[in-house]
């Protein structure tokens, strides 16, 4: 007999904020150009779909 792999839920980091505008997780970003380039943002992991931002 084969033994099944338990399940294993996706644990969400509890700090990763959603996306305000669709619900969706938030990922770490970073800018890669124009005036903020090098800075970290939170980006819609929903994009392009959705392009909502905010600060860290």
């Amino acid at each position: 007999g084969k033994i099944a792999a338990p399940a294993v839920a996706e644990e969400r980091d509890h700090l990763t904020p959603d996306c305000p505008l669709c619900g969706s997780e938030m990922k770490l970003r970073t800018a890669r150009r124009g005036a903020n380039t090098g800075q970290k943002f939170w980006g819609c992991s929903n994009f392009p779909a959705c392009r909502r931002t905010r600060d860290l």
